[in-house]
């Protein structure tokens, strides 16, 4: 286990970063990971992994706290220089009920969700996917993008929820960055009430990305600005 504030990292191959063509998706001899099913544990390692590949230079955090001072956890989230990313993982056991209620919270901060189910709950899952997250698939041991089901941008964002992704420090820093000014004794709802009343939603996502990236964790994640970890290389995969 690393210690806190770690930025080890499991093997990847750095490729190009961002948005490019996704991969077909599963092909018949490796659809549903040949029946096998998958512990939340298991999903989240390959999640993380499928994250890096696309954005090397990103934060990876487990279980980050989103929209409400810890009461929402985006199972894995991929802090990029300009947006989140995040997987929601459902291992074999769990239940896609609550779907609906977390496309709720997590569109208020995340830009664009992606879906990673247990080959049990696939046919479950796509039924009761949120409009506009994107699923994904384990295919021969490696994930692969569905077909059909691409996450889309999510472009309306809540200012209160962004705030409420930042710590107390945090939110001081943007008003200070961003002549903010608040009355009383600089409470979070001071603060948060200042910032929201006084910048536009696209300024207060911007500063609570960057706030997020230079974030001190106080548990480990994968930090793509540590530019003192070298990855070793794995081989490309088909649609890289």
């Amino acid at each position: 286990m690393p210690a806190q504030g770690s930025t080890h990292r499991p093997p990847v191959t750095r490729t190009d970063q961002g948005h490019h063509a996704a991969p077909a998706g599963c092909d018949r001899a490796t659809s549903g990971n040949g029946g096998k099913r998958m512990k939340a544990d298991e999903l989240t390692d390959l999640g993380i992994e499928w994250l890096l590949r696309r954005f090397p230079e990103a934060t990876i955090v487990r279980e980050m706290s989103v929209s409400d001072w810890g009461g929402a956890l985006v199972d894995i989230a991929a802090i990029t220089a300009t947006e989140i990313v995040g997987i929601e993982i459902k291992g074999e056991g769990d239940s896609p009920a609550r779907l609906p209620l977390q496309r709720a919270v997590y569109g208020r901060v995340v830009r664009r969700m992606w879906l990673l189910p247990d080959v049990s709950l696939k046919a479950s899952c796509i039924k009761k996917a949120p409009k506009g997250w994107g699923l994904l698939e384990v295919c021969g041991g490696k994930i692969s993008v569905h077909k059909t089901r691409i996450a889309r941008t999510q472009k309306l964002l809540c200012p209160y929820s962004m705030c409420g992704t930042l710590w107390r420090d945090e939110l001081y820093e943007v008003a200070r960055l961003n002549n903010v000014t608040f009355k009383g004794r600089g409470y979070v709802r001071d603060i948060t009430e200042a910032i929201v009343h006084q910048l536009p939603a696209p300024t207060i996502h911007d500063a609570m990305i960057r706030e997020l990236r230079h974030r001190k964790w106080r548990k480990p994640v994968i930090n793509g600005l540590d530019k003192n970890f070298e990855l070793p290389l794995l081989e490309k995969q088909p649609g890289e």
